[in-house]
């Protein structure tokens, strides 16, 4: 028994076999650019669009037809149950890493789930100190991010920031240089999306292929390159001129393997335009498959009360209840970490380890938690009672 660990928390009481989500998802967004980069009209009259669509998803549809996907996974829309939290820094602000408004994003960032940056250029000058550069890793090492558009411009002449490489690593690939055309959009067809969990969630409702008017950026690599990076969409540069050219054109993608400790960052390169916030369907809807894609959102699942088991990551983790006592056990090698946490999301309890191990929490009787566990396969959430 000397693997056991103890940990007491307190949360409120709530009634067994609750089928609830253990809290909102909440959401930072970030309307900020570095000092004297290119401000985009979309993040003042493009960005509340999306804020509105995660008010109020089922208006994501509108008056627009609903198309199936290719995956066939329908265009049905799911509603968190306890919806999101929205938190915003900024209005096309342009900042210095000493402005209240990065103040504001630090100290903001502990709580957020999913991390939206909405045309953030120049990013490697808006986070300078090693202490605020560490914390934003961290985040992105184990939370989500959904980026668009400027978000991967750091180096241009539009943008005179410092350079951050391993922000520019985050990112996959640059913005290289852009031309503004009529694009055609399609999905992606390696085989291996088809098998892709990832890519049908967020595909999801979205068409094979559509065409808008945007600014369209060339990037100063092929992000499928590299490791971890998977395409979603490309440009077919058949029907217009790029600035550079690039054949095979990623033009959305995401990637969940930052660190192996459960960070998921998403990005497209669109975002330029403010009518594809307000008109464009497939575009509000991709962003909003992101954000749940981003949070590792899953419908609530009926919690488990004394005497059962329940895998919260399958083969990774076990988590069982006997009486006060909640024991999660890790099943597999490498570091990984505990969470328990009360409905309001704060943690009350939690432990760092190594390899097979046994952390065993004691708890208060009749109240629900959140087990959340990270390690080499990624980071899942479980609802659990106890009796």
């Amino acid at each position: 028994m000397s693997r056991f660990k103890k940990v007491v928390g307190l949360i409120a009481l709530l009634g067994m076999f609750s089928t609830i989500q253990a809290k909102p998802i909440r959401v930072l967004i970030l309307k900020i650019v570095y000092s004297g980069g290119y401000l985009h009209s979309s993040i003042k009259n493009g960005t509340p669009q999306f804020e509105a669509m995660l008010k109020n998803p089922a208006g994501l549809t509108g008056a627009q037809s609903l198309v199936n996907s290719t995956l066939g996974t329908g265009d049905s829309i799911v509603v968190p149950e306890d919806g999101f939290i929205i938190d915003t820094v900024g209005n096309a602000t342009q900042v210095t890493s000493t402005s209240a408004s990065v103040t504001k994003f630090m100290s903001l960032l502990d709580s957020a789930d999913v991390l939206v940056m909405s045309n953030t250029l120049g990013f490697g000058g808006i986070i300078t100190s090693a202490n605020d550069r560490a914390k934003f890793l961290e985040f992105a090492a184990t939370k989500g991010i959904v980026a668009w558009h400027s978000a991967n411009d750091n180096h241009s002449s539009s943008s005179t920031a410092p350079t951050w490489a391993a922000y520019d690593s985050l990112c996959g690939a640059l913005f290289k240089d852009h031309a503004t055309a009529n694009a055609l959009m399609l999905q992606d067809t390696l085989p291996f999306n088809t098998t892709d969990s990832n890519f049908a969630v967020l595909n999801k409702g979205l068409l094979s292929s559509y065409r808008f008017n945007e600014e369209l950026y060339s990037l100063t690599k092929n992000p499928r390159t590299n490791p971890g990076f998977h395409v979603l969409y490309t440009l077919d540069e058949k029907v217009y001129t790029p600035s550079t050219r690039m054949g095979d054109h990623p033009y959305s993608y995401y990637n969940e393997s930052l660190s192996g400790r459960g960070g998921r960052y998403w990005y497209t390169s669109e975002g330029h335009t403010d009518s594809l916030f307000q008109k464009n369907y497939s575009y509000r809807r991709q962003f909003y498959n992101a954000v749940l894609w981003a949070a590792r959102y899953q419908p609530a699942a009926t919690a488990i009360r004394a005497g059962q088991s329940a895998m919260v990551n399958t083969g990774a983790f076990k988590t069982s209840i006997a009486g006060s006592a909640l024991m999660v056990t890790a099943m597999q090698e490498g570091a990984h970490t505990v969470e328990i946490r009360g409905l309001d999301g704060k943690i009350v309890a939690s432990e760092r380890g190594n390899g097979m191990q046994v952390h065993t929490f004691n708890l208060r009787p009749n109240s629900v938690y959140s087990v959340t566990t990270t390690g080499l396969k990624g980071r899942q959430s479980k609802l659990v009672t106890l009796q």
